[in-house]
């Protein structure tokens, strides 16, 4: 029997790696910050919130700002192509025995890490919602992309993870005895410009 599987409408996670060092500059700046952080639900996050607009880190957000381009690029293959801007950049600091919440961010387009720190094992994980939420519950013999409720991404120091900034997210208990903490430096994107079909009265100007 001839079968056709048909896969409609992925949710596309995008992995890049900076594939350099950080420059001094960015090293000093993110340093800095981790001297001053909060208190998050599962773990500590910096009180700045705008990291990329500092002084030295022109390099960092721009290279990273290019990795945005190519996710929105590759998935959207928009007839209009707005400008992209970062709205807030800060860091995310999580020990051993510690986690991140599941939650998504509001108020904006993409989202993303560039992590910094990161060991063996670590990982950022996705939730499928559309999946818990149903009335009807299969266990499943085999955890696949049809029924799987969350998704393990793994990372290392120097990659950079880009998704949709509705998609939900979280760390898990970071278990295992470590060397040093898992930091991130996490980041929203906005847009601004030309959007949408003017003829089809869907046009939309964001300032």
């Amino acid at each position: 029997m001839k079968v056709d599987v048909i896969e409609l409408f992925p949710t596309v996670v995008m992995s890049f790696n900076l594939n350099r060092d950080l420059y001094q500059s960015e090293s000093d700046v993110i340093n800095k910050e981790l001297q001053n952080t909060g208190r998050n639900e599962g773990n500590w996050t910096s009180i700045a919130d705008q990291i990329f607009e500092e002084d030295g880190m022109q390099s960092l957000s721009a290279d990273i700002m290019k990795m945005a381009y190519l996710y929105f690029d590759h998935v959207f293959k928009s007839k209009n192509t707005p400008e992209l801007y970062y709205v807030h950049s800060w860091l995310n600091v999580t020990h051993s025995g510690e986690f991140h919440h599941a939650h998504c961010h509001t108020n904006s387009f993409l989202s993303g890490c560039y992590y910094y720190k990161a060991e063996e094992g670590d990982c950022v994980r996705f939730h499928n919602l559309a999946e818990q939420n149903k009335m009807l519950y299969f266990p499943p013999k085999e955890n696949t992309k049809y029924n799987a409720r969350t998704r393990l991404v793994p990372i290392k120091s120097g990659d950079v993870v880009i998704w949709k900034s509705e998609l939900h997210h979280d760390v898990p208990r970071l278990e295992k005895e470590r060397q040093s903490p898992r930091i991130s430096l996490a980041f929203n994107i906005f847009l601004k410009g030309n959007i949408g079909e003017p003829e089809l009265r869907t046009g939309l100007h964001i300032g």
